[in-house]
C-alpha cells in the first residue's frame, strides 16, 4: 500500500489558519503576501475561535514561512473568522544572527542585512509556545 503524502495548505491571501503548537495550544495566524504569516496574540487549548476578532493591535509578529512548515505543521483553516483587511507588511525588520548577539534593523528599500538566520521561524514558534503556556497557566 502506498502512503499518501500530506500536501501543504494552499496559500490564499487573507486566509486565517490555526496552528497547533507542541504543547497542544493553538495560535491564530493569517496569510498575507506569500510567504508571510501574521501571528496574533490569540491562544486557546481548544481549536474553537468563536467570539474572536482579529485586530491590528493583537498582532504579535509577521514572519516568512516555508512550504515545508505548512506541510508538516498541524494547520487548520478557520472559516468562521473575518480576516484582518488591508494589512501592510512592516517597513522595518529585525534580523537576528547566529547566537543572537548582533541585531540588524533593515528598512525596506534601503539595502539587505549583512546575514540571515535560517531557522528563525522555529525560534519564533518557541517564543509563541512560551507565551501561550504563561497565558494559560498563569
Amino acid at each position: 500500500m502506498i502512503e499518501k503524502k500530506k500536501r501543504a495548505t494552499p496559500w490564499k491571501l487573507g486566509k486565517v489558519i490555526s496552528i497547533r503548537l507542541r504543547n497542544g495550544v493553538y495560535v491564530l495566524a493569517q496569510m498575507v503576501r506569500e510567504p508571510y504569516l501574521v501571528f496574533f496574540n490569540h491562544f486557546k487549548e481548544e481549536n474553537s475561535w468563536k467570539g474572536v476578532t482579529l485586530k491590528e493591535e493583537n498582532i504579535l509578529f509577521c514572519k516568512a514561512v516555508t512550504r515545508q512548515f505548512l506541510r508538516y505543521s498541524p494547520v487548520t483553516i478557520v472559516k468562521d473568522l473575518e480576516p484582518l483587511l488591508d494589512y501592510q507588511l512592516p517597513k522595518e525588520w529585525i534580523y537576528s544572527h547566529m547566537g543572537g548577539h548582533p541585531v540588524t534593523v533593515s528598512v525596506k528599500g534601503q539595502g539587505a542585512p549583512s546575514s540571515w538566520f535560517w531557522s528563525s521561524a522555529f525560534l519564533w514558534f518557541r517564543r509563541i509556545r512560551k507565551v501561550a503556556y504563561q497565558r494559560i497557566i498563569l
